[in-house]
């Protein structure tokens, strides 16, 4: 199949999803956002289920708050996570949207 500019329908998908991916990333860390240290560069981190990753749902995290010790991977995922921050994914999420 192919999209409206006669290239394959695949790639014009995934340029629209490696747009959307650095406009998520540009934001700067949600975290270190709501928590006022300003803006601290970022790296996308998929929500949910990992075995069914979403370039679409996504949020943006630095290094530390994606795999730092005090981070979302390095706390061992959402629950640890919200224990720590008394917030999730979902709010993550929300967080972003309302920024793009």
């Amino acid at each position: 199949m192919r999209d409206r500019e006669g290239g394959r329908k695949g790639v014009l998908v995934k340029r629209k999803e490696v747009a959307h991916m650095d406009r998520v990333a540009a934001i700067g860390c949600i975290l270190c956002h709501h928590l006022g240290r300003g803006y601290v560069a970022a790296q996308i981190h998929h929500l949910f289920d990992p075995h069914q990753r979403s370039n679409w749902l996504i949020v943006p995290l630095c290094e530390a708050c994606h795999i730092g010790p005090g981070g979302f991977h390095g706390l061992g995922g959402e629950r640890p996570f919200r224990a720590r921050y008394k917030l999730g994914e979902v709010e993550l999420l929300a967080m972003t949207l309302e920024l793009l």
